[in-house]
């Protein structure tokens, strides 16, 4: 009677992946990989536009520090442009002149001087405000957006 009856065993169950399996863990992997690669390139984008912001505060800062050591009589009320101002970075420095090089970042410096209130009896002008701006434009802007600003003001006093 055992000879008539076949029993029938349950399949082992085999260890390991198969190949859909493989596919969809390599699928989720390499979405998960360009996620990442996005966030990098953006803050690469991020670091270039802070280290511009830096550079310019250096730029504006220098300006200030110059229109502030002029003598009282030189720092009349008036505005003024400085010529483009070039600023390596220091990627620039590092891969030198030659092709590829990134190109230096152009910062555009004004400023203007104005007179504060009158004071004394006779109307003597002992304040002035000194306002110092830097404008620039990242390399990736697109035409119609607007300049990028750093701006400084600064007040001084002649006793």
């Amino acid at each position: 009677m055992d000879a008539m009856i076949r029993r029938t065993h349950p399949r082992k169950h085999k260890r390991g992946t198969t190949l859909i399996e493989l596919m969809v863990a390599m699928v989720i992997l390499s979405i998960g990989l360009l996620g990442m690669l996005a966030m990098q390139i953006e803050a690469m984008k991020s670091s270039r536009v802070g280290r511009h912001v830096t550079e310019a505060a250096h730029v504006g800062q220098s300006q200030m520090e110059a229109l502030q050591s002029q003598a009282w009589a030189l720092t009349a009320p008036t505005g003024g442009f400085t010529a483009p101002v070039a600023v390596n970075s220091v990627e620039a420095a590092r891969a030198g002149a030659g092709a590829g090089a990134p190109t230096p970042q152009i910062f555009n410096v004004s400023w203007r001087v104005t007179n504060g209130p009158p004071t004394g009896a006779p109307p003597v002008v002992k304040l002035r405000t000194i306002d110092v701006r830097v404008t620039w434009a990242e390399p990736n802007d697109t035409p119609n957006m607007p300049l990028r600003r750093y701006a400084a003001s600064s007040q001084r006093y002649n006793p």
